[in-house]
């Protein structure tokens, strides 16, 4: 899986949720013990957990996919089979034989897709489940027929997520909030999102036709966005259904009555949601008497893979029937939750239901971008860098980069605590883990972007508003304090760190000093303790930390404003209402943006925007055109109506204050899919024979974009190429964002008499478009029916237009 998911050449690609370093390596370490304990790669992993059955219950494998052996031998066995047969050999017989089978899971699954001989659970376990919908996930592994399916867009690469070594120190006293949630010190305690995945993977392994199991894997192909798809929330979902499973053992504690954990009132459950006992009950109902329905046949009451989907299947086409009043009651109350996110491949809007949609959000319109990226990393005392952002994609590049050189870092130390959820708040924030780290080694090639843009003289505002961790040591006086608390020692930790070698400077010195604060070389210890104390009310490092009164050190002054400035509101409020003053500093998250595209793309995959995005990921289109939020602007001022522009439309309304919408701008001179439509129609009516007429027709056409290049690359000179001159020319012009668009305007140069005196500002983002015209038949053909688009998700669910 790792080969095909590294391969850049396969198309269509696997999808990114599948290409997970986890799921990889959670696959290795559930495999043959042969392989599990090749290395010692999966002892490595385990050394942080408490026990092998903790670090198991943690592990995500693919379905069906848990042993190369069985594989092999199933997939031998087929060809044994097969011996004999005068018709051609099945399809992974010649590139995997008794003697040598070098990569069993493609000559496997090739079999199971050319000939399947009962050999095949495994393939259609994963086919049906991880690679939902339809295997649509993993189409080169799952179908014979991969044309037409677009993988979603690729989030970022994240800093690597395998946990250091905890200290020796004891555990944290956070841990006595599972055990007793009504302690006042659990205020602010988090249960940690590995905790919440491993809780859900036990859970939906053990009972995958749950309802809220239906509404995770829907989360994960991106059909289901928004707050259905926080995982405490699906968490939350699952126990109130089954709270005597194992996998709630923790939730209920954590929430019972009494508790003051806020995760229980901020990630409650799914409105609504159905329980399994609800769900069987009303698909019996349904089903009663349907004995040629394929719904109820593969949903009976002996056994039934899906309750949710088939209550959908047999509800979504007429919700009014009287044994639909479950799925009404469901859909009905999810209404709530519909600006914070995107539950309709599973009902339709609320309206059906007898209740109000809400209001059209205002149209947003367009302000004057801030500097791009180039100036303000080089010239950071600019005036109008007052109102530039760094982008969070660039700072974990950067933050990646360091900590890959020098892992030993107190910095990267601190930044892989926080990964685990052992590290909290201001801590945490990306900013300031990169100041942290620049800090100490300033030369580094890292820190290049940081140094000019904290500059003396810099008005960049992230500077002043995520500063380094106060009192942090650097890897100098972090090395300096291990020799000499180590020096004539015979401990564990020293033997771990010494001076040929050390992997982490401040397990050791935390591990010595933690447990007796006073003795000699613990200075640097106390004084970093004390100086964290600052930031103590917007996050815990009580991991490496205890409070600051143990060291005898009076509780330093109060921090700055720009520190101690409480966090940016909840995402729900700015995305509710994005003129609130507190908005100025909010961030969409990342990961919003990216389930966004993912529901926008694999609805529409033909949307110009989604064409970028494709080609983004193949490094075919680089540079700031590439910023998620950049393609999302550009996907909603294309289509603003769809579900997936829903948080977009009211962040940057007219009225907002978000700064990511000025930051991060439309793409300038992309034409809407609507222009795009339009002048291939118009290319191709007059040119019928050009190649990319064949595959971009009246009925039907994978990309809009791909085919208006291709077109105009040959007849440039056509009228009908005008959006795209202007596209190419507004994208290389000085008004365009910085980045290489070579794989769509390849050597475009602008003739001098065309080049604008001064830059046109980039398109208004708000404009809703009008409804897109049908486009004119072509002489002698009949009036085309609509253009087809892809099926939704589908487990079994029904399809919609």
């Amino acid at each position: 899986m790792y080969r095909q998911c590294s391969n850049q050449t396969l198309s269509p690609p696997i999808f990114s949720a599948l290409c997970d370093n986890w799921r990889i390596a959670s696959s290795l370490c559930s495999d043959d013990s042969s392989i599990a304990t090749a290395a010692g790669f999966c002892d490595q992993l385990q050394t942080p957990y408490m026990s092998a059955s903790q670090f198991r219950s943690c592990l995500r494998p693919y379905s069906g996919l848990v042993s190369t052996s069985k594989l092999r031998d199933l997939h031998l066995e087929a060809c044994e089979q097969m011996e004999g047969y005068e018709g051609p050999t099945m399809a992974g017989c010649d590139t995997c034989t008794p003697d040598s089978c070098p990569d069993v899971l493609a000559s496997y699954m090739a079999g199971c897709v050319d000939m399947p001989m009962g050999q095949c659970t495994p393939k259609e376990a994963f086919c049906s489940s991880d690679a939902a919908p339809s295997g649509r996930a993993a189409a080169v592994l799952c179908l014979r027929d991969k044309s037409g399916i677009v993988a979603p867009p690729r989030p970022p690469s994240p800093p690597p997520e395998s946990p250091s070594p905890p200290p020796a120190s004891p555990p944290p006293p956070t841990i006595n909030c599972v055990l007793n949630s009504s302690l006042p010190v659990c205020a602010d305690f988090a249960y940690p999102a590995a905790s919440i995945g491993a809780d859900l993977t036990s859970l939906c392994t053990a009972m995958p036709y749950m309802p809220g199991c239906a509404v995770g894997a829907a989360c994960q192909t991106g059909k289901v966005t928004g707050m259905f798809c926080a995982p405490f929330s699906l968490l939350a979902s699952i126990c109130a259904d089954m709270p005597g499973m194992t996998g709630c053992r923790a939730y209920r504690t954590l929430c019972a009555a009494g508790s003051v954990v806020q995760q229980c009132a901020a990630f409650p459950a799914i409105p609504g949601l159905p329980t399994t006992k609800q769900a069987q009950v009303a698909v019996d109902e349904l089903c009663k008497g349907k004995t040629d329905s394929d719904e109820c046949d593969a949903c009976s009451q002996s056994v039934c893979d899906d309750y949710v989907a088939t209550i959908v299947n047999l509800c979504a086409a007429a919700p009014a029937s009287e044994a639909c009043g479950l799925y009404r009651t469901w859909c009905a109350a999810s209404a709530a939750w519909a600006a914070t996110g995107d539950i309709g491949v599973f009902c339709r809007p609320s309206g059906v239901y007898g209740v109000l949609s809400p209001p059209s959000p205002p149209a947003a319109v367009s302000s004057p971008p801030p500097p791009a990226a180039p100036a303000c990393v080089l010239n950071s005392s600019l005036p109008e860098c007052a109102g530039y952002t760094y982008p969070l994609e660039s700072i974990v590049a950067d933050i990646t980069n360091l900590c890959t050189a020098m892992p030993y870092m107190p910095g990267c130390t601190v930044g892989l605590a926080c990964q685990t959820g052992k590290v909290t708040g201001m801590f945490c924030a990306p900013f300031s883990l990169l100041a942290s780290i620049c800090a100490d080694m300033p030369g580094m090639t890292g820190c290049r972007a940081y140094r000019t843009l904290c500059a003396a003289g810099s008005v960049v505002p992230q500077c002043a508003a995520f500063p380094a961790i106060p009192g942090l040591p650097s890897t100098m006086q972090a090395e300096a304090a291990v020799e000499g608390l180590c020096k004539d020692s015979d401990k564990a930790e020293c033997e771990a760190c010494n001076s040929q070698t050390c992997a982490d400077y401040l397990a050791p010195i935390v591990s010595l000093c933690a447990a007796t604060p006073a003795i000699e070389g613990c200075d640097l210890y106390r004084t970093w303790c004390a100086a964290s104390a600052a930031w103590a009310a917007t996050g815990d490092i009580g991991v490496f930390c205890r409070p600051s009164g143990v060291y005898g050190v009076p509780p330093p002054p109060s921090p700055p404003a720009a520190v101690s400035s409480p966090p940016p509101p909840a995402a729900p409020v700015c995305v509710l209402n994005s003129s609130l003053p507190e908005c100025a500093k909010y961030i969409y998250p990342l990961e919003s943006i990216v389930a966004d595209i993912t529901n926008l793309c694999t609805a529409m995959p033909y949307m110009p925007g989604c064409a970028v995005g494709l080609a983004c990921q193949t490094r075919k289109v680089t540079g700031l055109i590439c910023a998620p939020f950049s393609l999302l602007a550009s996907i909603c001022a294309d289509m603003p109506g769809m579900g997936g522009c829903r948080a977009y439309r009211t962040l940057c309304a007219a009225s907002s204050v978000v700064q990511q919408c000025a930051a991060f701008p439309a793409i300038p001179g992309l034409p809407s899919t609507k222009v795009a439509s339009a002048a291939v129609d118009t290319i191709c009516l007059a040119n019928p024979e050009a190649p990319p007429c064949a595959t971009c027709t009246q009925m039907a056409c994978p990309d809009f974009l791909a085919a208006l290049a291709g077109l105009c690359r040959n007849l440039s000179g056509a009228e009908a190429c005008a959006p795209y001159r202007q596209w190419c020319l507004a994208s290389q012009g000085p008004s365009g964002l910085a980045g290489d668009l070579s794989a769509f305007c390849p050597g475009f140069q602008p003739d001098a008499a065309t080049w604008p005196s001064s830059p046109p500002p980039p398109p208004p983002r708000s404009p809703v478009p009008k409804p897109m015209p049908k486009p004119s038949p072509r002489p002698g053909s009949k009036a085309p029916p609509p253009r087809r688009r892809p099926p939704p998700f589908r487990r079994t669910a029904p399809r919609r237009g």
